[in-house]
């Protein structure tokens, strides 16, 4: 059986979005530029999904489909680095993106192969938008390389109320998108 691959995925400064970042969010992409806060959980991800699957297909990659056990792998994260207070793609219990994914259920394809990927994101105040959040990630490379993956098919869009870093400033939303093959 062939190992299980992932993409080589940093966490960066980039994703705590405190830039502003250049780019407007298409109109077909309902929600895209309403804060977070303010929609509800299914309308953010649908968003979030939407703009992804538009910058796919402007790179002419396919676009990526829900998928309910990556979805439910990136709440679990997003909830329990808002709970536990950490911003990482590694669990303080040394869970990886792919051993949480594989853990929740997904499989690998018909030929044995498995890659995944993991972007993360926290925002507050006006950088809370999905529309912000998807530009931040496109202008990290190794959260670009993620999204614009040609072989991923399936993605999960997860959002947690609340800052994995608590600083008593405001509240905010965590963001993570897994991604397999």
């Amino acid at each position: 059986m062939a190992a299980a691959r992932r993409i080589p995925i940093l966490a960066s400064a980039a994703a705590v979005l405190w830039l502003a970042v250049a780019g407007t969010a298409s109109a077909a992409c309902s929600g895209a530029d309403v804060p977070s806060p303010s929609q509800s959980e299914r309308s953010v991800k649908i968003a979030m999904r939407c703009l992804v699957n538009e910058t796919r297909l402007a790179y002419g990659l396919r676009a990526v489909r829900p998928h309910a056990v990556l979805a439910r792998a990136g709440r679990g994260h997003a909830q329990d680095m808002v709970d536990r207070g950490y911003f990482s793609h590694r669990s303080p219990d040394g869970l990886s993106p792919i051993q949480r994914i594989m853990g929740g259920g997904y499989r690998r394809d018909r030929r044995g192969r498995l890659t995944t990927g993991e972007v993360l994101a926290w925002a507050r105040d006006e950088a809370d938008t999905p529309a912000t959040i998807v530009n931040a990630w496109m202008e990290s490379p190794s959260h670009r390389r993620v999204l614009l993956y040609g072989r991923f098919r399936f993605a999960g869009v997860a959002v947690a109320v609340g800052l994995p870093r608590d600083d008593g400033l405001s509240d905010g939303t965590t963001y993570a998108m897994e991604f397999g093959t």
